[in-house]
């Protein structure tokens, strides 16, 4: 059954949301199962078709704490109707950077502050009130910032049902890739950016960042899977066993959207708050990706 395309419930610092339609390509339809060990907002997985057996994963105890919340009935009901009634404002978000640093906050409530926190913040960075992300230009006759909130509200009921059929995880992502390889697997990986490839300003983002040596651990695991593997990010030596073990190598022009907040960037003038700086995304495949995306093609 053909699906809607859903975006993610969230942005998310370095998501895939702009890259879907170059990546799914890329990616091989189905899984048993389809797994993203570092899902974040896991734009690729809502924009794909359902692949028999799904896994989610993510360090990020607050990531998955929203799709649980999502998924559940009960949770899903509440968290709705708080969504539902909350404005696009920057008393909300200064708010819900607040009640996340509450070790006390309730699911719901952590999944409420999540949401608002990640979808009013620029570039899905929320750490201080300077990050409210505004506009000054509209969009479908309302703000951009407060149309994309709405649109984001419009798909409750659908991010429901889309995860209703999903195993959600919370470990460590070389555990998780072991634990699901088999021939049948199709791993999605977007690790957190090489810190050195980052625009400027743009480290320690993450809940859970990566080192150069656990980079370095995930493409020796990466190279022992049986099953397919397409990996994303920037050019960086840590990644070169991958290409000299044959893996394919695809890469496309892009940008980094967060590197327009000025105060970081430098980027100054008119257009500065969408201003792009130009980045080239690169996207490793190994053997069994490719051939599986070549037979459907054929």
């Amino acid at each position: 059954m053909k699906i809607e395309r859903l975006r993610a419930p969230f942005q998310y610092y370095g998501g895939k949301g702009l890259m879907v339609a170059r990546l799914t390509p890329l990616v091989p339809s189905g899984g048993k199962p389809y797994c993203e060990p570092f899902c974040g907002g896991a734009s690729l997985f809502f924009s794909r078709e359902p692949a028999p057996v799904e896994v989610l994963n993510d360090l990020d105890r607050d990531v998955v704490n929203v799709f649980r919340c999502l998924q559940n009935k009960d949770t899903f009901e509440e968290l709705r109707h708080r969504l539902m009634w909350t404005p696009y404002a920057r008393a909300e978000f200064e708010r819900a950077i607040e009640t996340l640093k509450e070790p006390s906050a309730d699911s719901v409530t952590r999944a409420w502050a999540f949401m608002v926190a990640q979808n009013q913040g620029f570039g899905g960075h929320a750490d201080t009130v300077g990050n409210w992300g505004r506009a000054f230009v509209p969009d479908a006759g309302t703000a951009g910032t407060a149309n994309r909130w709405l649109m984001r509200l419009s798909m409750l009921d659908a991010w429901r049902w889309r995860l209703m059929r999903v195993q959600i995880d919370c470990r460590d992502t070389l555990e998780v890739i072991r634990y699901w390889d088999n021939h049948d697997a199709v791993f999605y990986c977007d690790p957190p950016y090489v810190q050195e490839t980052r625009a400027k300003g743009w480290v320690n983002v993450y809940a859970h960042e990566m080192s150069e040596e656990q980079h370095r651990a995930l493409v020796e695991t990466l190279l022992s899977v049986s099953g397919a593997v397409v990996l994303s990010g920037y050019e960086h030596p840590v990644y070169w066993p991958l290409e000299n073990a044959g893996w394919e190598r695809a890469e496309f022009k892009t940008s980094c959207h967060a590197a327009a907040r000025t105060r970081v960037s430098g980027i100054l003038g008119k257009g500065a708050a969408t201003a792009d700086v130009p980045r080239t995304e690169i996207v490793w495949r190994n053997k069994r990706a490719v051939e599986l995306t070549a037979a459907k093609s054929a």
